[in-house]
């Protein structure tokens, strides 16, 4: 939706705001000191288990409980080594995790990942939903993060499953290289409880660059509908209201006066570039797969498949303009983005079941090429039909 500012500081909650402005210079990072070697080491493996115990160190035979307690164990060692978080995938669930993670060394890398690999380590919430993302990356020192998340299930989480967060100001200070790989994503929004504050997103990048998310899939990802907006699920065959239409009424409403708007499966936001979205599937998705916000350039969207997804389009492009009263950056105004490839993707269906469109742009009266003549977005042998 154009009137609405999924980014707005006051949205992350004072205690991830503070704790983003206390890392403004981006992760905690334990660098070497200037001119000392690089120490040859293998990987610092921690276990993480739902029979674990925080107490434990998070070896093999005494697992850690949480992820928060692994990133806290590595904040204390800083070990000069590549990280692997062992996930047990075959325990049981995780119940209501949620994790701030700031720990990454230059050169370094961090994994983690279920464990065995043959099953996702799931992730779930309950009514008691934290608010804030299950993952939360905050960086902003403008070098690579190589941040890795493989094979976990997120799922009934009220706010968003994953948060990649730069700094939505400078554009030089970005995170990046990091990567979502066979992940699941089930049931994101506040539709099961619609009391809870809703979700901008399932997957949001706010200045994060050169990532990749892979072989993932999204289901089920949707904000409750009030009353005065309904969303009734429509055959393919009644084309008395469309998408647009649906659009245009709630901009009518006016910032503000819904608080319950359509979901974004991934937002790449504020200078997010040169990111990959690949491989993926998206299916009921009631709002835009893909949303792509303020000079944020040369996303790459190949060889996904939509079903039952799409408000506007599958991918929409949207900058908050100069004029508009709730744009929140101080430095600079926003801009439009650029350069986005969208091929062999198979696409049927809407979110109503009716021929959807692939590309809508929100931000009226924008620029439609950039200054080089490039153009905002290009469409390449895709297969578009309704829902059957």
């Amino acid at each position: 939706m154009r009137s609405v500012d999924i980014y707005r500081r006051r949205r992350l909650g004072p205690a991830l705001f503070l704790a983003c402005l206390a890392v403004a210079a981006g992760c905690s990072t334990g660098e070497r000191r200037e001119g000392e070697p690089r120490a040859t080491a293998p990987s610092r493996i921690i276990h993480v288990s739902p029979r674990g115990d925080d107490r434990n160190p998070g070896t093999a035979t005494r697992p850690v409980a949480s992820l928060a307690r692994a990133h806290e164990i590595l904040e204390e060692e800083k070990p000069r080594a590549d990280v692997v978080v062992k996930v047990r995938s075959d325990a049981g669930s995780y119940l209501n995790q949620s994790v701030l993670w700031m720990y990454c060394v230059p050169g370094r890398s961090v994994t983690i990942e279920a464990d065995p690999p043959g099953a996702n380590a799931i992730f779930e919430a309950d009514d008691d939903a934290p608010r804030r993302p299950f993952f939360t990356l905050s960086a902003a020192r403008g070098e690579p993060t190589r941040v890795t998340l493989r094979n976990l299930t997120v799922r009934k989480y009220c706010g968003r499953a994953v948060l990649f967060l730069g700094d939505a100001e400078i554009r030089g200070n970005w995170n990046g290289s990091n990567a979502i790989e066979g992940c699941v994503f089930e049931d994101i929004g506040n539709a099961r409880l619609p009391a809870k504050p809703i979700a901008y997103s399932a997957i949001g990048l706010v200045n994060s660059r050169n990532n990749t998310i892979s072989n993932c899939r999204f289901t089920r990802i949707m904000n409750h509908t009030v009353a005065n907006f309904p969303q009734p699920d429509r055959g393919r065959d009644d084309p008395s209201r469309g998408i647009g239409d649906d659009h245009a009424r709630l901009s009518r409403l006016g910032a503000g006066s819904n608080p319950n708007i359509p979901i974004v499966g991934v937002y790449l936001a504020h200078y997010s570039d040169s990111n990959r979205i690949v491989g993926c599937e998206f299916s009921r998705v009631k709002g835009d797969p893909i949303r792509i916000r303020d000079d944020s350039n040369h996303t790459v969207i190949e060889g996904n498949t939509f079903e039952l997804a799409g408000w506007n389009a599958v991918v929409s492009t949207w900058y908050c303009g100069a004029s508009r009263g709730e744009c929140y950056k101080e430095l600079e105004p926003e801009r439009p983005s650029f350069g986005t490839v969208f091929r062999n993707n198979a696409v049927e269906g809407n979110w109503k079941g009716g021929m959807p469109r692939l590309y809508d742009d929100l931000a009226s009266g924008s620029e439609t090429r950039a200054a080089d003549g490039g153009r905002a977005i290009v469409l390449e042998n895709n297969t578009v039909a309704p829902f059957r």
